[in-house]
């Protein structure tokens, strides 16, 4: 039996952000495989919920290991050399709860979860163990599209300088690793690009898409799911809200649904526009992806945005993106999404789309098709098994 210990920022079994579905998602994939043993490493912050629950996590790993989590000081994550999200958890306490694992017990396949967790990988050198990175992003494209979307000329330069040592670091810490796993071809492709000699492997989300049989009911609704607390998801929501073309909406007998967290602010101004409804946070986004004849992926800044085309998809709904946010080769434009090159178009798309039934069935087909042969748990596992092996 093979041993892996995976490390983790934090439990996602609650998977109410994009990093914790994926997370959760590559933890099936290792379960898929019943001669792997399975200790899962972790911090665990008391004062968020959201992190805490681990009833289902004990059954799908063999062993959970949690380390409290300490709080920086702002000050102290901007005097650092390392890029914040990674400084915050750059603990000691982890990495002696690591190294006391690894001296006490065999295992064959380190996992660090995210480039948040990447930097433990220098504390195992010169052990006889398999390093794998689960990349969720490629950070410094995310670091990246950050500062350069932020008008803010202080937050620009704070933006920019967490960019600069996000670049150097996931550069840096890469090359430490014998595999790399990427959620989409887009990431894969970047890191062969860029010095990197490992192992390189596309391991997406998993997907449960039941065959697809019948167009929907016409509701001439519209959806953006997501969170949009984060400043980069704020961009990108806000940017929708300002679009000219939502002025359309009403007119044209559609209503723009946007679901998820979202400020009060936010709420209100959206709120205050004809044809559009925030929900703020909801319990469960499966009744509104039901109700919705048409996605909208608008995301430039940040990332997240492969879950959500996976959402859409598993809810048999066609999707208009944005150019440049759907990152995956195997997606076509044209063929399972349409594409807009700006906002204003985006929301216009969508719109005809809604009056546009056979074509909406033909996107829909055509992305089901695509994500039951590459998306699956099976399909998926197989991938896994040329990083694990």
């Amino acid at each position: 039996m093979k041993r892996v210990l995976f490390i983790s920022q934090y439990s996602p079994e609650s998977r109410i952000v994009g990093d914790m579905v994926y997370t959760w998602d590559i933890l099936h994939v290792l379960r898929h495989d019943p001669d792997l043993y399975i200790h899962f490493l972790a911090y665990q912050d008391k004062d968020r919920w959201y992190e805490n629950e681990t009833k289902q996590l004990a059954n799908l790993v063999d062993k959970i290991t949690l380390v409290p989590f300490r709080h920086l000081k702002p000050w102290q994550m901007a005097l650092s050399t390392y890029p914040a999200s990674l400084k915050n958890r750059a603990h000691g306490a982890m990495r002696s709860a690591m190294l006391g694992i690894l001296e006490k017990e065999h295992y064959d396949v380190v996992m660090f979860n995210s480039l948040k967790m990447a930097y433990l990988v220098k504390d195992t050198f010169g052990m006889t163990i398999r390093r794998v990175y689960i990349s969720h992003n490629v950070e410094t494209e995310v670091s990246k599209s950050i500062y350069k979307t932020t008008k803010n000329i202080p937050q620009k330069f704070i933006y920019w300088l967490d960019y600069i040592k996000t670049a150097w670091w996931e550069k840096r810490l890469a090359k430490s690793f014998d595999a790399i796993t990427a959620i989409c071809s887009y990431d894969a492709n970047y890191f062969l690009n860029h010095d990197y000699s490992g192992d390189v492997q596309v391991i997406r989300p998993i997907v449960q898409v039941m065959p697809y049989e019948e167009p929907k009911a016409h509701t001439g609704k519209i959806i953006i799911c997501g969170s949009f607390t984060w400043l980069p998801k704020r961009l990108n929501l806000n940017k929708i809200l300002d679009s000219k073309s939502i002025a359309n909406l009403k007119p044209n007998n559609c209503q723009l649904q946007i679901v998820g967290r979202t400020l009060k602010e936010d709420i209100e101004k959206g709120n205050k526009l004809p044809g559009v409804h925030v929900t703020g946070p909801v319990e469960a986004i499966a009744p509104y992806y039901e109700d919705a004849e048409v996605a909208i992926v608008p995301e430039l800044a940040g990332g997240g945005f492969k879950l959500k085309i996976a959402e859409a998809v598993e809810h048999h709904v066609p999707i208009v993106a944005i150019k440049g946010s759907i990152t995956d080769s195997n997606m076509l434009p044209g063929v399972h999404y349409l594409e807009a090159d700006d906002f204003d178009s985006l929301i216009d798309k969508a719109i005809a789309l809604v009056h546009d039934r056979a074509l909406q069935q033909r996107l829909t087909a055509n992305a089901v098709k695509l994500f039951t042969d590459t998306y699956s748990l099976d399909a998926v596992s197989h991938d896994m098994q040329d990083i694990i092996s």
